[in-house]
């Protein structure tokens, strides 16, 4: 027997390419990117598009280096996507780069580093390129 998960969210539009998504008890201000005629300073579908692969990273890498004993004394992932016309719009490619600070060594965080990357559900569902560029290591 398979195992599954339901996610749900629900987002309202209320005018002028503006909306809200409401997850759970947060919300957040949605709208139409500024270059398909949107708002600046809303988060955009694209936008949330390629932070759930660099968060799904994040929180993977993370839960993975607790497993292991690692402990991280500062950890960020910087994410880029390229959006590109082909015969429609489409992600060609999502970069994410990490920067690592822990004592536990580089071995041992290129190790986990690796792991994480096979087991990110998001990364691996996505049908872009998600690629690893310039990771950071130091202790």
């Amino acid at each position: 027997m398979s195992e599954s998960f339901t996610y749900r969210n629900t987002t309202r539009w209320i005018r002028d390419k503006k909306g809200v998504l409401v997850m759970g008890e947060d919300s957040l201000g949605v709208a139409t990117p500024p270059e398909f005629g949107g708002h600046e300073g809303f988060v955009s579908p694209e936008d949330l598009f390629v932070a759930s692969a660099n968060v799904c990273f994040v929180v993977t890498f993370a839960g993975m280096c607790a497993r292991s004993g690692i402990e991280l004394d500062d950890f960020r992932c910087e994410a880029e996507g390229i959006l590109e016309k082909k015969d429609m719009w489409i992600f060609t490619r999502i970069t994410l780069t990490p920067h690592i600070k822990s004592k536990a060594g580089r071995e041992k965080i290129e190790k986990v580093l690796e792991n994480a990357k096979r087991n990110c559900l998001v990364a691996n569902s996505m049908k872009c390129e998600v690629v690893f560029e310039s990771i950071e290591i130091s202790g």
